[in-house]
């Protein structure tokens, strides 16, 4: 016990001098906390009799991931056998900072299924918080912020305002990312007043230099240099080698800004070669982004090119979203059509079509920024030039009013056309998950269809067991080849297959393929990440276009949106069905 002790006091002493790299030290410092808080009982004997004690020793000592991974669960192992909660909740948290996969997201929730209903100091926070990590990293911002805010009523819950500090940063960070500025500066700026209350000199310092990315990103430089130059007091009493620099690289893009851009060249040089060395690809790609906009402005075309290339080899490397990114691409391929170099054009367009894909993976966020930054002052641009011209022209000034309004209107109606479907698919898609694929017979009044009931009888059974044995997925069956393969004649099974089935017997074909496909994508994970035309094969259409047309008659979506629903869902929907029994 005094070795962890004295491990949990020199964890805490790192947490205060090294703020860049908490995140590490929260993981070991919590486990830490919930171990030592129930060690009073006795131990536990685990794989050939080692205690708790040590296997965490083993856990800590090992440089292997596969083997950490091996001895936290052996603990989680015998946590659940003495039903010890917060010592599973301990387990669950270790595994969910071991993975970077969903695996995150499952452990996660494990120690919030435990631990909300009966929370302590610091989980559920922990929890929420790391799934607020993992999803603000794959670009699912709403899902990001809302896990904060979970975290962050957990902390007010317990009065833990060290962790709300970080998990605030964590939102000002974002929304700073997001160009959300006066709500990050808010965050931010609470954030320092608490750190200068509580004398917190490297919390400080942290938020100082958030507030000072911030003024910077938004140009705001006075307020900008401000922040600076006090981070710059602070990094003497400090000496966060780190920090500085960061300060140093804001000073270069300030000096951009002023369009100082050759003092700007001579301090981004100097501050690439430091972030370099440390291996802060995501420093680096704002500094190449301000030294190409520098070298702009001094007309040295040539470094500016190498520059912005620099820009696209480090977010092929980090994919980071950075939304200034787009503006380096955007020089890039004008430079390329410029020169008429279709070869590579093409390449940086390409790229920049992924970019954009990443960027608009958050589609609520996008929509939000679009409007603001394109629809609304498109539109106010257009009315205000055609005021001033129809100041002249009374007659054509409201007919221009009248137009505009319509259009306004005409976008409402959009949006609201728009969000309707979302919503209709949305409901559509939940009925196809929930409920079990099957082409069941129609109960119909009795009547003479013209076919002895033996012969029937006997159509229907080997229909039976034609679906059974899935041979509906040949891409090459016909009526008249099944009706051969049934022993019958192709007018008795039309009608058997009209009367029973209730429908034609292409209507019959494809509703079997459809429900078969659909009970596959919901099991196999590798299915789902083929092509729609491959997957059309898969369930016997010939064509990706016949096979959507009858998947959205089928069930009123489309196969792209159900697999884009299915693969957001990932291992949730394996385990949801495993649950139900349907496996």
């Amino acid at each position: 016990m005094v070795f962890l002790v004295k491990k949990v006091k020199e964890i805490s002493r790192e947490m205060k001098n090294k703020l860049k790299t908490h995140k590490k030290q929260i993981t070991l410092f919590f486990f830490l906390f919930l171990i030592i808080s129930s060690f009073g009982q006795s131990k536990v004997d685990i794989l050939s009799s080692k205690t708790m004690e040590e296997l965490f020793s083993y856990y800590e000592k090992s440089e292997n991931k596969e083997d950490k991974i091996k001895y936290i669960k052996a603990f989680l192992k015998v946590a659940k056998r003495e039903k010890h909660r917060q010592r599973i909740s301990a387990g669950y948290w270790v595994l969910s900072d071991l993975y970077e996969d969903d695996r995150v997201l499952k452990y996660s929730d494990s120690v919030i299924n435990l631990m909300s209903e009966k929370s302590i100091k610091y989980y559920p926070s922990v929890a929420y918080m790391k799934k607020g990590y993992y999803y603000q990293k794959n670009y699912q911002y709403d899902d990001a912020i809302d896990s904060y805010l979970l975290a962050l009523e957990y902390t007010e819950k317990h009065n833990s305002k060290s962790l709300a500090f970080s998990i605030k940063n964590s939102i000002g960070s974002l929304k700073r990312r997001l160009q959300i500025y006066d709500e990050a500066a808010i965050i931010f700026k609470e954030n320092l007043k608490y750190a200068e209350k509580n004398d917190l000199k490297n919390r400080r310092l942290n938020s100082i230099m958030e507030l000072a990315n911030l003024y910077t990103d938004s140009k705001k430089i006075d307020s900008a240099q401000n922040y600076i130059n006090r981070g710059k007091k602070i990094y003497l009493k400090l000496k966060d080698t780190l920090m500085l620099h960061h300060l140093n690289m804001n000073q270069g893009i300030i000096e951009c800004h002023k369009k100082n851009y050759n003092i700007a060249i001579n301090i981004l040089k100097n501050e690439a070669s430091f972030f370099k060395n440390k291996s802060l690809n995501n420093y680096l790609i704002y500094i190449y982004f301000y030294l190409g906009k520098s070298f702009e402005g001094i007309n040295e075309e040539r470094q500016k090119i190498r520059a912005y290339k620099k820009v696209d080899s480090l977010f092929q490397l980090e994919k980071p979203v950075f939304l200034f990114i787009r503006e380096a691409y955007e020089v890039l391929i004008n430079k390329y059509k410029k020169d008429n170099n279709l070869k590579n054009q093409l390449l940086y367009i390409n790229k920049f079509i992924k970019y954009d894909s990443i960027i608009n993976y958050n589609e609520r966020y996008l929509n939000r920024k679009i409007y603001r930054e394109y629809d609304i002052p498109k539109l106010k641009s257009e009315k205000e030039t055609v005021i001033k011209q129809m100041k002249k022209n009374n007659a054509f000034f409201y007919f221009v009013i009248i137009m505009i309004s319509l259009i306004v209107v005409l976008l409402l109606v959009l949006f609201i056309y728009q969000y309707h479907k979302k919503r209709v698919y949305k409901q559509r898609f939940k009925e196809v998950i929930n409920s079990k694929e099957v082409v069941k017979d129609v109960k119909k009044p009795k009547e003479n269809i013209k076919i002895p009931k033996q012969i029937s009888e006997a159509i229907l059974k080997r229909l039976d067991k034609f679906e059974i044995e899935q041979k509906f997925i040949a891409n090459n069956i016909t009526l008249s080849s099944l009706a051969k393969e049934l022993n019958t004649n192709t007018q008795y099974l039309s009608k058997v297959v009209n009367y029973y089935k209730g429908k034609s017997f292409s209507a019959y074909l494809s509703d079997l393929r459809i429900s078969y496909i659909i009970e596959r994508l919901k099991k196999d994970a590798i299915l789902r990440k083929y092509t729609v035309k491959a997957i059309a094969k898969e369930a016997g259409f010939n064509s990706a276009e016949s096979f959507s047309k009858a998947f959205f008659k089928a069930k009123g979506i489309k196969p792209s949106y159900f697999l884009k629903e299915l693969e957001k869902r990932g291992d949730n929907l394996l385990i949801n069905y495993q649950n139900q029994g349907k496996f």
